[in-house]
């Protein structure tokens, strides 16, 4: 395999080898997504326009849940969106504790130009902006009252989210800014990490700041509406934050903590719909066990309610009520998926891979693969494209190779996958993360 023109297909490639979810690349391997893409593009325009707004996407294991909600990110950076993806925990990132779940969306921010530490960049854009702004009223940046006006620039800017963050959020990010300008990089380290919730941020660097203990469940909410100012003036359009694997909850063994979770999704819709998070976008990604079973939604009347789902009608989908349906893998989009892969294989000689690993041979790997995952179709996507992977890379590096002849399949290989899913629990790898079911729709 020589290196190919395109770095990212380099990167599919090698993840796809490993056993690990791209990060890029996605648009090339994407199949059957139009329709729920559409959806999401919807949304992000009404981001764009100050809306809060919400989506729960519902599959199976290996329908693509987070294989979509990865990609949705992918296109809310081509739209300039911050993004965040936090993956339910029943002990890390419980939904009941906001704190954490907040402190989790902090630390996992990126933006277009920030694939990491994305609320540093954010925050240090806002800072400059802020500066070129007290600069073009003609006071001089070296003067003694330059960083005095920039902040109190910053009490006009944020305005009534700077107040419904309150007084501590305020003062954080004025001590922020006021390290930053003085190049106090220990003190706006700390600081950064005590305004992304941090419980481990020492008394040296918040004694002087004037701030003391930890945003507390009950802050949270606030400094992310005053969070999600700051994103807006520094100029992105919003929030896009993946809550992924929510089923998580009914592995809880307490009902009253299943029941805080649940109630948590319930006042983060309420906060969204009365305008309290304007220009953030929550997509939360859950089985249909979540969504219909007594320890799942269902438990919870309002929020059940609120996101009720409705099968198609006449073959006629709506995909703009709260759940979006993501249907299970068959033949011909793992086909599709298959060529996608073939032709974009970065291969020393593209036409002859192409002659070999034939449609005559992808027709034959699909069907093996369906055969062999016995009905179990969240299996077959995992299946198919560590076969296929394999196979392109052995065409690639012996040109006498013919899948057709010297490939077969064996089920006994996808076995330990079968018994998983039999189980009904998530695949290795934990769901649709892993890199067979999170390929495509």
């Amino acid at each position: 395999m020589f290196k190919s023109p395109h770095p990212d297909h380099d990167h599919l490639f090698e993840r796809l080898r490993n056993g690990t979810t791209p990060e890029r690349a996605l648009d090339a391997i994407a199949v059957g997504l139009e329709e729920p893409l559409a959806e999401l593009d919807r949304l992000f325009a009404l981001v764009g326009q100050g809306e809060g707004v919400s989506k729960f996407l519902r599959g199976g294991y290996g329908c693509g849940k987070t294989f979509l909600a990865r990609y949705a990110l992918q296109r809310a950076h081509q739209r300039n969106l911050a993004t965040s993806f936090v993956v339910v925990s029943v002990n890390d990132a419980p939904l009941y504790k906001f704190d954490v779940i907040y402190q989790k969306i902090l630390e996992g921010m990126t933006t277009r130009n920030a694939p990491r530490h994305g609320l540093r960049d954010i925050l240090d854009r806002w800072i400059a902006k802020s500066e070129d702004a007290v600069i073009d009223t003609g006071v001089d940046e070296k003067s003694p009252g330059f960083v005095t006006k920039v902040l109190e620039r910053f009490e006009v800017a944020l305005g009534e989210a700077g107040r419904v963050a309150g007084p501590l959020f305020m003062q954080a990010i004025r001590a922020y800014a006021r390290a930053v300008q003085m190049r106090d990089h220990v003190s706006a380290n700390g600081l950064l990490a005590w305004i992304s919730g941090s419980k481990d941020v020492g008394q040296a660097v918040l004694r002087p700041a004037g701030l003391k203990g930890v945003v507390e469940t009950d802050m949270a909410l606030n400094f992310l509406r005053g969070i999600l100012e700051i994103i807006r003036l520094a100029g992105h359009p919003g929030l896009f934050v993946v809550v992924d694997e929510v089923e998580t909850v009914m592995r809880m063994p307490r009902k009253d903590l299943r029941g805080k979770s649940l109630n948590a999704i319930r006042q983060l819709l309420d906060k969204l719909g009365d305008g309290g998070l304007p220009g953030l976008m929550l997509v939360f990604t859950g089985t249909p066990e979540f969504y219909d079973a007594p320890r799942g939604v269902r438990s919870e009347v309002a929020l059940d309610q609120r996101i009720a789902f409705k099968p198609a009608v006449g073959g006629f989908v709506n995909y703009r009520q709260p759940q979006l349906e993501l249907r299970p893998f068959d033949a011909e989009r793992l086909r599709a998926v298959g060529r996608k892969l073939r032709d974009i294989y970065p291969a020393a000689d593209a036409g002859a891979l192409k002659v070999r690993v034939s449609e005559a041979f992808l027709d034959r790997l699909v069907s093996d693969v369906l055969s062999g995952c016995q009905g179990h179709v969240g299996v077959a996507p995992r299946a198919f494209l560590r076969e296929l992977v394999g196979v392109l890379d052995l065409a690639d590096q012996h040109p006498t190779y013919d899948p057709l002849v010297a490939y077969a399949f064996e089920p006994a290989s996808i076995q330990v996958l079968i018994e998983q899913a039999a189980t009904g629990e998530p695949l290795a790898d934990d769901d649709d993360r892993a890199v067979g079911t999170s390929i495509a729709l």
